[in-house]
């Protein structure tokens, strides 16, 4: 079975929702499906003293801390209303009570259509009620009888003013989608996640938005530092002293760069499950705790749930992935101080040239401006978010309308002559050419991004057979969702000799798919290095 969650949503606000979910013990085959164990998961909402249950209605609860109003379908589970502010439903009252607030789950069993499930409870009841919270309960059990109608997963849903999304191919793509087969139990908790309605006297709308802005702000940073909450009540949420911490420094070791050690600013180090470099990318059905480095590479991770898992690191500035070699168990309380970390990038011999920056990004090439109707104006008056506009990789045809880009070592800027994605360019019939060539005079060493098959040849015709092809790679939606990176590939080509000629030599990038305007690659940065030095 595949699961791909969707959000269905309506309305000005949205609500906070934590979940877990406990998959079914499912082979797909003559045999019966069976439950491994019921993890209740309860819908939970803290709120202020003198907070108010009314639950005798027979199709909904209402909770009420004179503030807030939230209303929920019962046994359902649905958020169909939401009164604040003098506000009788932020969410549209004009759809139909399933059509509000709600989680749903795009499912399908292989080689069978897909099929929607809203999750919707079919059972209700109280768990806590005092003055400081009220705990309660939308559960829905799966048997037999439900096979094929609806996902197999035991539901027990829990709110808290938000609805978080746990996985979707929307952006990612299906690289980053999660299988559960054969069997295959699996439990997570989203959330809790906290969302801030505040309000501001009369002012010009202009600076009433700005001071909210700043306000929220600042509120976010409180709640940053609570983290986590220790309102929850739930086994399935370890409280801070039931979590464990990491510690240690990040070194880098490029002697083609400095024969020192090296100090990274701003490197990311996380703990995810066990797996190959670089498999955290994709990695989504276990937790995954982050942090930065500070100036001089030390690096803490706080709050880390009991677990096994590995160290993962990427750093500003070097291409490549870093894995700590040995399994990190976390264990409640406890702090493990790792000390000192060498990564050493890979690295043949010392640069000849290189184009970009390597970052993940492909934020510091050429973005052109939006076309003036399509323009999106928050995004517009940011230069670090000018990429965030629909409709740019239509403007690379704008741009090179008969011949594709061209990039000169040593006479070109890539800020300025190297369009940040490699797309298809469209012809005056609006259908998509085959032919989508980036030409570099010298090059190579390859970080690509994004659906394409990239195929490389160096001084020969295009109909040739080429030096290097990545074969299908990337299936992502980041060009068209409006990103700057998708999944970080690291390629390396190696340049024989007898490929070049004396004075200027020809790389050819071709993009060889074109089946549509959101195929295409981004890079994030490309060099030339010399032959190793003996």
């Amino acid at each position: 079975m595949k699961i791909i969650e969707e959000v269905g949503w309506r309305g000005k606000w949205s609500l906070l929702m934590m979940v877990c979910l406990t998959m079914a013990n499912l082979v797909w085959s003559e045999a019966v499906p069976v439950w491994s164990e019921k993890t209740p998961v309860r819908k939970f909402l803290a709120l202020d003293p003198g907070i108010q249950l009314n639950s005798k209605e027979h199709d909904k609860i209402i909770i009420d801390n004179g503030i807030l109003q939230i209303t929920f379908s019962k046994p359902d589970g649905l958020i169909i209303g939401i009164k604040y502010n003098g506000i009788e439903n932020v969410l549209d009252d004009a759809n139909t009570i399933d059509d509000r607030g709600y989680w749903d789950i795009v499912w399908y069993e292989p080689n069978t259509p897909l099929k929607i499930d809203k999750i919707e409870g079919t059972q209700f009841r109280v768990v806590t009620q005092n003055e400081d919270q009220i705990e309660i309960s939308f559960s829905r059990t799966w048997n037999q009888s439900n096979l094929g109608s609806q996902v197999p997963l035991n539901v027990d849903k829990r709110y808290k003013l938000f609805l978080k999304m746990f996985t979707s191919t929307h952006y990612t793509g299906k690289e980053v989608d999660t299988e559960y087969r054969n069997g295959e139990t699996w439990k997570k908790v989203f959330g809790p996640v906290f969302v801030y309605l505040n309000s501001q006297s009369r002012q010009s709308p202009e600076q009433s938005n700005k001071n909210l802005w700043e306000d929220a702000k600042r509120q976010m940073v409180r709640e940053v530092q609570s983290w986590p909450y220790d309102f929850v009540e739930s086994e399935d949420f370890p409280r801070a002293e039931e979590r464990g911490t990491v510690a240690g420094q990040l070194q880098v070791l490029d002697r083609y760069i400095n024969a020192k050690i090296i100090l990274p600013r701003f490197a990311s180090v996380g703990l995810a499950a066990p797996g190959e470099t670089g498999s955290w990318q994709t990695e989504a059905k276990g937790y995954q705790f982050w942090t930065q480095t500070d100036n001089r590479g030390y690096f803490t991770i706080n709050n880390i749930r009991p677990g096994t898992y590995n160290l993962y690191a990427w750093v500003p500035g070097f291409i490549g992935d870093y894995k700590y070699n040995v399994d990190i168990q976390i264990d409640p309380g406890r702090t493990i101080k790792l000390g000192s970390l060498v990564y050493q990038p890979p690295r043949n011999g010392p640069t000849m040239w290189e184009i970009g920056i390597p970052d993940r990004t492909a934020g510091e090439f050429y973005i052109p401006d939006p076309y003036p109707t399509l323009m999106n104006g928050l995004p517009a008056t940011n230069y670090n978010n000018k990429f965030r506009q629909y409709g740019l990789w239509n403007r690379y045809t704008d741009l090179y309308p008969n011949e594709d880009l061209t990039y000169t070592i040593g006479e070109c800027d890539y800020s300025e002559d190297w369009f940040f994605a490699q797309v298809n360019r469209y012809n005056i019939w609006n259908t998509y050419c085959f032919f989508a060539n980036i030409c570099i005079y010298i090059c190579m060493y390859i970080m690509i991004k994004v659906y394409n098959h990239l195929k490389v040849r160096i001084n020969k015709p295009v109909r040739e057979a080429p030096e290097f092809s990545t074969g299908l790679i990337g299936r992502d939606n980041a060009i068209a969702r409006h990103g700057i990176h998708g999944l970080y590939k690291l390629y390396r080509i190696d340049v024989k000799s007898n490929l070049l000629v004396r004075g200027k030599n020809i790389i050819y990038l071709r993009q060889s798919r074109s089946a549509g305007q959101f195929q295409g690659l981004m890079y994030d940065y490309i060099r030339l290095e010399e032959p190793p030095r003996t």
